[in-house]
């Protein structure tokens, strides 16, 4: 019963919708995201240069071939600037399991 209680209280300090460190995953990527660069789009993707390195973006599939969205279900830089091209937030994206809601049911 009190793990119920803490983690409740836990939930009651999120300054946001997003778990705090989905959250900071999120803002260090969209930190990163301004090294990052559109170089071309497609109907379903986005081609993004990081320095010397290309990454091909599917914002409908999310899919990102730095595998990184894929692993973490956070966008991650490449897909933040894609979002940013086309005038949209990332944070709608982020996954249901790391939001206060979901949380609060477990």
């Amino acid at each position: 019963m009190t793990r119920t209680v803490d983690m409740v209280k836990f939930a009651n300090t999120w300054i946001c919708d997003i778990a705090p460190m989905a959250r900071l995953m999120l803002e260090e990527n969209k930190e990163k995201s301004r090294a990052c660069k559109v170089l071309w789009n497609v109907d379903v993707g986005f081609k993004i240069g990081e320095g010397q390195y290309r990454h091909t973006v599917n914002l409908t599939n999310r899919v990102c071939s730095c595998r990184t969205w894929q692993l973490r279900d956070i966008p991650c830089q490449h897909a933040i600037s894609a979002f940013y091209h086309i005038e949209q937030e990332p944070e709608p994206i982020v996954e249901h399991w790391y939001r206060k809601d979901t949380f609060l049911q477990a």
